[in-house]
């Protein structure tokens, strides 16, 4: 199992952030590597980021059984993680529910945040957020998280991914991948059981 460290911001066009069969997540767009069962890094911060603590208001909701058709706006109404990512826009706060999120395809936001308003993506229980990788080795992209633009840095930037857990099934090759964007964040972030190694 890997885990991330508490802070840190991406600024760089092109970075992984897990690789073999244990990864980590880091804030310096590099790529980091597990070691044996266990790997741990820490994630570093590049300048100063002006993100104030993400634990608050909810304004979006994500649950294992909401839907792309539900508004989001309410715990009972709750997004998929897909729907979250195509509707969040600058200052949101979706906040995830514990449970497992079959990901059948790579998860790619929408919209940036901007310096003084964020998007953040959060674990909201006490629970894992587990989400796992069910695209299999026919999908095109096998990033499990891709933020990317052709041309930096017009990529999906100024996002926060807090306390999520990525599962590979030992066939996606990338938890969270960087390409074209800029400040990112990975808290508490465990990658694992990614095939590219």
């Amino acid at each position: 199992t890997g885990s991330s460290g508490s802070t840190g911001t991406s600024s760089t066009g092109t970075g992984t952030t897990s690789t073999g069969s244990t990864g980590t997540s880091t804030g310096s767009g590099t790529t980091s590597t597990g070691s044996g069962s266990t790997g741990t890094s820490s994630s570093t911060g590049s300048g100063s980021s002006g993100v104030t603590d993400p634990a608050q208001t909810c304004t979006l909701y994500v649950s294992p059984t909401g839907s792309t058709n539900n508004s989001g706006t309410s715990a009972t109404a709750a997004l998929s993680l897909q729907g979250a990512a195509s509707v969040a826009v600058a200052g949101d706060v979706v906040c995830i529910e514990p449970g497992t999120y079959d990901l059948a395809s790579t998860f790619m936001p929408t919209h940036s945040g901007n310096a003084n308003a964020w998007i953040t993506y959060e674990n909201v229980g006490t629970g894992t957020v587990n989400i796992v990788w069910t695209a299999g080795t026919s999908a095109s992209d096998q990033n499990m998280f891709h933020m990317y633009n052709a041309t930096f840095p017009d990529g999906p930037s100024y996002l926060i991914f807090k306390g999520l857990t990525l599962n590979g099934q030992n066939v996606a090759e990338n938890g969270f991948f960087c390409q074209g964007s800029s400040h990112l964040q990975y808290l508490d972030d465990t990658v694992e059981n990614m095939g590219s190694a």
